[in-house]
């Protein structure tokens, strides 16, 4: 049963909308002209970036899927961050890194 509502459109009220998840739901939020999402986007990449390392097998070694996954994640992440001239972004993305290699 529906009320009518675009059930698809984002809502501010709600964590995600009910049919999107939540990157989709970003990225309709961007195709509303007035919405600026590239702070909302940093901040995913770099939640997605940390989550990475979280997954990273204690005996894992540098070519282990893993490693690379997040590796791959927090290059784009500083590399965003530098193009926008992000700098706490930057920052995590080293501090992601020195994670890394420990």
């Amino acid at each position: 049963m529906t009320d009518g509502s675009n059930q698809n459109k984002f809502d501010g009220n709600a964590y995600t909308a009910s049919s999107l998840g939540f990157v989709p739901q970003i990225l309709s939020i961007g195709l509303d002209e007035q919405a600026d999402i590239s702070a909302q986007l940093m901040d995913l990449l770099a939640d997605m970036a940390a989550e990475s390392l979280k997954l990273i097998p204690e005996d894992a070694g540098s070519d282990h899927p893993s490693v690379k996954n997040a590796r791959s994640k927090i290059a784009v992440l500083k590399a965003w961050a530098e193009e926008t001239e992000k700098k706490e972004y930057a920052l995590f993305a080293e501090e992601l890194t020195n994670r890394l290699a420990k």
